[in-house]
């Protein structure tokens, strides 16, 4: 539980372990605005270092996260020597 300077309660979690943080990986939220005991809202790092301390934790959407809905290659089958184009797209 995480209380103010006053002693009210700001925050808590009833963890379980279902939820992630296993085999060395950290237990991580993914979303300070979501609850905190959605289980969804949890899940095991997958940083390289296997946590985040002093970072933003590894599951949270950056605000520079990129989606691609799908590339294309020209050509498709590129042999060494050739010119290789490619064309990736996003959906809206």
């Amino acid at each position: 539980m995480i209380r103010d300077s006053r002693g009210l309660a700001i925050d808590s979690v009833l963890y379980l372990n279902q939820w992630g943080g296993t085999n060395g990986y950290s237990l991580e939220r993914l979303s300070v605005n979501a609850s905190s005991n959605l289980p969804t809202n949890w899940g095991s790092s997958f940083d390289i270092e296997q946590s985040t301390p002093g970072r933003i934790n590894s599951l949270t959407p950056k605000q520079f996260d990129l989606s691609v809905a799908g590339m294309n290659f020209n050509p498709r089958f590129p042999v060494e020597g050739d010119d290789v184009f490619y064309f990736s797209f996003h959906q809206e």
